[in-house]
């Protein structure tokens, strides 16, 4: 009788053991799946960080040509804007210098009839002086 109960502990702790056994296979096995996932995770995970840096400097790249086309667009804006100032104020003067001139000229003529009518007034009078 106690070789039978000795017999079904032995029986139930041989089961216990396999049992564990079965299960720490299993265990095993999943851990294993698990790391491969992890693993291929991880590197899946790597390769988009990669790839994000490389369209991040792609990135980069694209702004940094867009502020040197901006700074030449804008270096051209202020070149024709000195441009159109200069045109204007040589428009300007040649307005002034126009003016200026028919000043002149108007004066000179204003001049020379003043000077004609005055010689003429002196003519007048010396023909009146002399008779």
């Amino acid at each position: 009788m106690e070789d039978e109960k000795a017999y079904q502990i032995f029986s139930h702790v041989k089961s216990l053991v396999a049992e564990n056994c079965e299960k720490r296979k299993r265990i095993d096995t999943e851990t294993k799946t698990m790391e491969k996932r992890l693993t291929n995770n991880l590197s899946n995970l790597d390769n988009h960080i990669r790839f994000l840096g490389s369209n991040l400097k792609t990135l980069d790249d694209d702004i940094t040509a867009c502020n040197t086309r901006l700074d030449k667009l804008f270096s051209s804006i202020l070149l024709h804007v000195e441009m159109i100032d200069s045109l204007y104020v040589q428009r300007e003067k040649r307005l002034l210098d126009a003016e200026y001139n028919a000043k002149l000229k108007e004066t000179e003529d204003y001049e020379r009839t003043k000077n004609k009518m005055f010689d003429e007034l002196v003519k007048n009078l010396n023909i009146i002086h002399q008779k």
